[in-house]
């Protein structure tokens, strides 16, 4: 899922969180998002006037609550009923760094 967080110098960015247990090139990854999602035009214009940080990718632990038990809380905190919780690729509300346990690992 792919969804905004802050970096260190409090810019806002895009960061993919993924529940994998091992992430082969994470930088590679992590170069290849960001080409990605400048090929947006309001994307690569934000970040060339500094308005984004760059995009960051967040490796999920599994060693601890599953990352579906957790979106799930999380989308039951918002009102949403249980049958209507569906994963989706972008999420628009920052706050998931504080919620899955992991890292960002590039």
């Amino acid at each position: 899922m792919l969804a905004p967080t802050q970096d260190g110098t409090s810019k806002t960015g895009y960061a993919l969180f993924l529940d994998s247990e091992v992430i082969p090139d994470a930088a590679r990854l992590t170069r290849d998002l960001e080409t990605g999602l400048a090929e947006s035009f309001h994307y690569g214009h934000c970040r060339r006037l500094g308005q984004l940080a760059q995009a960051r990718v967040f490796q999920i632990s599994h060693d601890s609550v599953s990352a579906v038990a957790i979106y799930e809380q999380e989308m039951l905190s918002r009102s949403l009923k249980a049958g209507d919780i569906k994963p989706v690729p972008l999420d628009c509300k920052s706050g998931w760094k504080r919620r899955f346990i992991g890292q960002f690992v590039a």
